[in-house]
C-alpha cells in the first residue's frame, strides 16, 4: 500500500508531467484562463487519466509485446488513447450528462492530450502492473489538476499592464512555468520505486 501511495505522490508532485516534460501545454494554455473550463479540464483528466494508463498498460502487455511491430507502436497507443477518450466521453455521457455538457467542448483537445501521450510512453518504463498502473494515472491527473488550478490563479496576476512589453503574453507565461517547475524540483527526492 505504501508503494501504491509512493507512487501516487511522486506522479503528482516530484514527476509532474506538465513541469518536468512540459507535457500538457496546450489544454494548460487553453483552459487556464477562467475557473470553470479549468475545473471542467481537471474533472476530465481525472475520469480520463487513469482509464487509458490501465488500458495502454492492458494493450501493452498482452497485445503490443507479442502481435506488433516496434515500429507500430506509437501510432497504435495513439489510436489507443483516441479511442478511450472518445468511449470515456460517451460514457459520461450517458451516466451524467450534467457533467458531459460542462465537458463536451473540451474531449476534441484531449484526444489530442501531449500529456496522455507522455504518460503512456513513460510508464512503458516504469510500470510494472496494473494497479500501478491506475495509481499512476490517477497521480499524473491530479498533479494536472493541481498545476492547473494554480496557474488559473496565477494567470490572473500576469494581465497586470505593469509588465513590462517584451514579456507580456505567451512569454510570461513560460516564464511563469519555468519558475513553478523549479519550485517542484524541490519534490525531486520523492521517486516511484
Amino acid at each position: 500500500m505504501s508503494e501504491l501511495l509512493l507512487i501516487l505522490v511522486s506522479t503528482s508532485v516530484a514527476n509532474n508531467l506538465v513541469l518536468n516534460y512540459m507535457l500538457g501545454i496546450d489544454p494548460l494554455l487553453a483552459t487556464s484562463r477562467k475557473t470553470g473550463p479549468a475545473i471542467n479540464t481537471c474533472l476530465f483528466m481525472v475520469f480520463t487519466m487513469p482509464v487509458v494508463s490501465v488500458i495502454s498498460y492492458t494493450f501493452n502487455i498482452y497485445i503490443f509485446e507479442q502481435h506488433v511491430p516496434d515500429y507500430l507502436h506509437l501510432i497504435s497507443t495513439v489510436i489507443i488513447i483516441a479511442v478511450t477518450v472518445m468511449v470515456t466521453g460517451l460514457i459520461i455521457q450517458r451516466l451524467s450528462p450534467n457533467i458531459y455538457i460542462r465537458i463536451e467542448k473540451i474531449i476534441p483537445l484531449m484526444m489530442v492530450n501531449s500529456t496522455l501521450l507522455g504518460l503512456v510512453l513513460i510508464e512503458k518504463k516504469y510500470v510494472y502492473s496494473m494497479i500501478s498502473a491506475l495509481f499512476s494515472g490517477l497521480g499524473t491527473a491530479l498533479g494536472f489538476c493541481l498545476i492547473l488550478m494554480m496557474f488559473v490563479s496565477i494567470r490572473k496576476k500576469l494581465d497586470n499592464p505593469e509588465i513590462p512589453i517584451p514579456f507580456q503574453g505567451i512569454a510570461i507565461i513560460f516564464i511563469t512555468l519555468g519558475i513553478l517547475s523549479l519550485g517542484f524540483m524541490g519534490f525531486s527526492g520523492i521517486s516511484s520505486p
